[in-house]
């Protein structure tokens, strides 16, 4: 037979024999790239191909070669199912990771609006509770007050500090003011001036408090109400002594008869026959009741018709000075809180001043909860999830295009592979070389030297960039199986919780330790801080009404011995550069001499009470009595006759007691107020004299600024050092004994926390998902990413590798 190389000798000169020859020995000898283009066998001119011969018998071989090729497209078939199917799972996974991207948003402002919500809540209970409590120390029953002694203990020094001012305390051998004096001599005067000054004051401020309450009760609606009541009860008691058909409906009353004659007859008729048949102990005989109707009658009759001329309302002329000076709005409101520093004084200054910066960091807190998340970042998060969404659509585009076009290639070379047999195929190239020009042949040679080069770098680019998906899927599998094992099955009920809870603690403990400005603090001996326990129990649990307070569930009160770190050195040092930096320095910088008014009080205060005549309306007031005022309301006569006729219980009886109820109700009601206008009178006479007493305060305070006005800045900085120097110490005894106890009992309440389970799983819902065994109720969430991030990651595993196994089938296939 005639090879090929001879009979085209030129073909020699383009290609190698050895890598190019078409037949060889009687066998095809094809690369992978001839799979487009194979060359048929040449056969001489004479022969006709194999494919002619009818007798031609499929050898062993090509039977062995068949179930290969079915074996082979079995396997290739269950890699490209796996394939397909961990595909559309991987895709799956990837759309509800997108649909979990796409709620974060919104989760994170649902969770930033609850978060807002419980801040509000904490501070609304802790103002509440901290002014219960201040309100039950305060309280006048409660002995045992912690807060009274420590205000007393703080008025105390402010009063010496006055004192010192007013006689010029100084140091010895120094002309430096003090505020406090260790001098003996000064001490003793200083001590005695100190406590006559607290005493004036608190004595001003009684009769102020006491003036103020009278006032309140006298005021002009209340003065018109006694006034008209009075004459209400004037004009009921005329129906006595006046015709009046249903008081006279069982006797007709004669013009001659004596005013009321037939009342008076009627009810001691009823009341006398009663007492022939039971005792009543109102009244003996009959007697008895005639001589009380006598005395009634006659108090009716004398009655006077007309109140007093004296008007209730110069009384409390003293009311008008505020009204004069604008200040009333001013008096109502300090005036109360003067007269109990440690009860009403203290809320007044915590609804004053501490209220108002609760209500705007309230506000600010509402304005940044509420605008989050913030429009840069929901364009951050829509860029990331751009990344994301657009890195797996390349990905699965790649997936899906290798799969299509893995399987087409697949599905023609099977097919070539079943379509004919060897020696046809030998035959059927021979006879395509015959009859192509020499051109084509080496077009052929071209393009299959090219595949031949190509096709297997191509194939191992595609399985090895299925590797490196294989490898990615399997990191983010892993990742998943890590964080849910390590992280998430220690953040919700169960035994890992408490032992994450035991190093949570432990750990907290010593990094605490390793911060620079605590590790200072926790050096100090006998502190014994508490660090909070079980932090993750407790944030798991549903509060119900009731329960145990955060701070006590957490272990955590008391927080550390507070006695311990106000007595330590790292506290008194801290103290001092404080007060050297932030105060010290400040009042230096301002002029603080400059800034003190340069008046004179007494002068001011003398001008005031000269021009208003104060005296008449506090000191000289002529208060007088209430019958001044008012007529007495005189003895209950009509509440004894109701009582004693309601008892007798008959038709006449209950008709006159019902008239008699009337009259009755009408002296009781004038008779409350009348003796509540006794009462403030005796009050107002009681404590009008405030002139004198709050002359001589404002005398030694004036005496005090004008001492003040004549020091120097660095003078009046120097004696103010003593806050620190001398104040504290003195008043740190009071605070251990008392401050420490109220503040420790405050915080044993603080803070019911209704609502921070649901904070808590929001906070872990986009990375753990909360165990459906553990739900009571149904729950509607976000889909977690972590488990749907690792069912991707299998997925994309398998997929891959299920693709890269089938181009190694396919690559089989055609190297066979």
């Amino acid at each position: 037979m005639t090879k090929p190389h001879q009979k085209h000798p030129w073909l020699s000169n383009t290609f190698s024999e050895d890598d190019h020859n078409l037949i060889e020995d009687g066998r095809e000898s094809l690369h992978v790239g001839q799979m487009i283009a194979p060359l048929p066998n040449p056969q001489p001119k004479g022969l006709t191909p194999l494919s002619s011969h009818p007798n031609t018998v499929v050898d062993r071989k090509y039977k062995r070669h068949i179930v290969i090729l079915y074996v082979a497209s079995v396997l290739f078939a269950a890699c490209f199912t796996a394939h397909l199917v961990s595909l559309v799972m991987a895709i799956r996974s990837e759309q509800s990771v997108s649909e979990t991207l796409d709620q974060l948003p919104i989760l994170a402002h649902s969770l930033s609006v609850n978060v807002g919500r419980f801040g509000n809540f904490a501070i609304d209970v802790a103002f509440n509770l901290t002014e219960r409590h201040i309100t039950s120390d305060t309280d006048l029953a409660n002995k045992g007050s912690h807060l009274r002694p420590l205000v007393k203990g703080v008025e105390d020094l402010v009063a010496e500090a006055l004192a010192c001012l007013t006689q010029k305390c100084h140091a010895v051998h120094s002309t430096q003011p003090l505020l406090w004096s260790s001098n003996p001599s000064d001490a003793t005067g200083k001590g005695s001036l100190a406590t006559a000054l607290l005493t004036d004051f608190e004595l001003i401020i009684r009769r102020l408090r006491n003036l103020n309450n009278a006032a309140l009760t006298m005021t002009d609606e209340f003065i018109h109400t006694v006034t008209r009541d009075w004459y209400s009860f004037q004009k009921a008691l005329l129906t006595l002594t006046s015709t009046n058909v249903e008081l006279s409906v069982y006797y007709n009353r004669s013009q001659n008869s004596r005013l009321g004659y037939s009342l008076f007859t009627q009810t001691r008729t009823v009341i006398c026959d009663y007492l022939t048949i039971e005792h009543i102990k109102e009244f003996s005989n009959c007697n008895d009741v005639t001589q009380f109707l006598d005395r009634m009658f006659d108090f009716v009759e004398n009655v006077q018709f007309m109140l007093p001329q004296r008007r209730l309302g110069t009384a409390v002329q003293f009311t008008s000075i505020p009204r004069a000076l604008g200040i009333e709005q001013l008096v109502g409101k300090w005036l109360p809180a003067a007269t109990d520093l440690p009860g009403r004084g203290v809320l007044f200054l915590l609804s004053t001043f501490l209220r108002p910066e609760i209500e705007r960091l309230r506000t600010r807190m509402a304005t940044i909860f509420l605008s989050i998340p913030s429009d840069e970042m929901l364009m951050q998060m829509a860029r990331y999830k751009q990344l994301f969404t657009s890195f797996f659509v390349v990905l699965f585009a790649f997936l899906v295009t290798s799969s299509v076009l893995l399987a087409t290639l697949f599905f023609i070379a099977l097919m070539r592979k079943f379509q004919k047999r060897p020696i046809q195929r030998k035959a059927e190239q021979g006879l395509l070389i015959n009859s192509v020009s020499l051109g084509a042949i080496n077009r052929i040679k071209f393009w299959n030297h090219c595949t031949h080069c190509l096709f297997p770098f191509l194939v191992s680019l595609i399985v090895s960039f299925c590797m490196l998906v294989a490898v990615m899927g399997a990191t983010l599998s892993f990742v998943s199986g890590l964080v849910h094992s390590e992280f998430c099955v220690y953040l919700f009920e169960g035994p890992a919780q408490s032992k994450a809870d035991h190093v949570l603690t432990e750990r907290l403990s010593k990094f605490s330790r390793t911060i620079p400005p605590l590790s200072d603090i926790f050096r100090i001996e006998h502190l014994n801080p508490r660090f909070p326990y079980p932090t993750l129990r407790t944030l798991d649990s549903e509060y119900q009404h009731g329960q145990t307070p955060l701070l006590q569930t957490l272990h955590m009160t008391p927080l550390l011995n507070l006695t311990a770190l106000l007595h330590s050195h790292w506290f008194t040092t801290k103290l001092h550069q404080l007060w050297a930096s932030d105060v010290r320095q400040k009042l230096l910088a301002t002029d603080f001499a400059g800034q003190i008014p340069k008046i004179s009080l007494i002068s001011i205060f003398n001008q005031a009470r000269k021009s208003m005549n104060m005296e008449n309306s506090f000191d000289a007031l002529e208060v007088g009595t209430v019958h001044d005022y008012l007529n007495e309301p005189g003895p209950f006569y009509f509440y004894t006759l109701t009582r004693v006729l309601n008892k007798i219980g008959t038709e006449r009886a209950v008709k006159l007691s019902q008239s008699y109820a009337i009259l009755g109700q009408a002296q009781a009601t004038y008779a409350r107020k009348y003796y509540v206008v006794n009462h403030t009178l005796s009050t107002i006479e009681a404590n009008k004299k405030i002139i004198a007493p709050l002359a001589l305060l404002i005398g030694n305070v004036s005496l005090a600024l004008d001492h003040l006005n004549a020091m120097h800045s660095t003078q009046i900085v120097t004696m103010l050092d003593q806050i620190i120097t001398v104040g504290w110490p003195r008043i740190l005894p009071k605070i251990d004994e008392h401050m420490i106890p109220f503040l420790e009992g405050l915080l044993d309440d603080l803070i019911p926390f209704p609502g921070l389970r649901t904070i808590y799983h929001q906070v872990l819902s986009p990375l753990c998902p909360y165990p459906v065994h553990m739900r009571k109720t149904p729950q509607v969430t976000v889909t977690s990413i972590n488990p749907e991030l690792g069912r991707l990651g299998s997925s994309l595993f398998v997929s891959s590798i299920s693709l890269a196994t089938g181009i190694l089938f396919y690559w089989y296939l055609c190297c066979d």
